[in-house]
């Protein structure tokens, strides 16, 4: 996973975390679910921002980030955009990132426990 700077700015209540974590999606609606608990299982959940982009899926994708969207113990943002690419996704994501440092992950990925 590739670290990059970015400014970080404060959340709700003046909480703070660090990392933002970029996840573009196209048709992954098989990967979703799992996806959520490898991020809900965090051992620092309040450490991150999941920042989930759909490009343009043809499946439930969108509605399934969508559902999770207020339904999660972390911090979980969705952006929705037209099919332009993974390269698009991930800088759509990386100029709505709200953390010091960001990291990309895709949504097939699973992440170990102590991965933040």
């Amino acid at each position: 996973m590739a670290l990059c700077l970015s400014q970080g700015v404060s959340r709700k209540g003046g909480a703070k975390g660090i990392i933002s974590i970029v996840i573009p999606v196209y048709n992954g609606e098989g990967h979703i679910p799992a996806m959520l608990a490898c991020l809900r299982a965090q051992q620092d959940r309040a450490a991150f921002e999941a920042v989930f982009v759909d490009d343009g899926s043809a499946d439930h994708s969108l509605d399934m980030l969508r559902k999770a969207e207020g339904d999660e113990p972390f911090a979980l943002r969705v952006l929705s955009q037209a099919n332009a690419g993974v390269s698009a996704a991930r800088n759509a994501a990386l100029a709505e990132a709200h953390e010091e440092y960001v990291c990309f992950a895709d949504v097939d990925d699973l992440l170990a426990p102590n991965f933040i």
